[in-house]
């Protein structure tokens, strides 16, 4: 990434994860105990509608190919929640 993309894709996160902050206390979700399905079920519209908001912003900063690599880290953090809930 160039410098400038890396400060652009900073905000982008930070914006992100605060969203994201604010859905979890909502919803009580807690970032360090083991995900629990039913809440997370029960914010997952919210989490989704953040997630693509994020990776839109992303979108405008990112080439295809960076984006490409963003998609498929998402893929993965995704796939690891998912089996830490059940």
């Amino acid at each position: 990434m160039t410098a400038s993309q890396r400060s652009k894709v900073r905000r982008i996160n930070r914006a992100a994860t605060a969203r994201v902050n604010r859905i979890f206390r909502k919803y009580g979700i807690r970032r360090s105990a083991q995900p629990r399905m039913n809440k997370l079920m029960a914010a997952s519209g919210e989490l989704q509608s953040a997630a693509r908001a994020e990776r839109n912003a992303l979108a405008k900063v990112l080439t295809p190919t960076q984006l490409q690599h963003y998609d498929r880290i998402m893929r993965e953090v995704e796939n690891r929640i998912v089996r830490a809930a059940k």
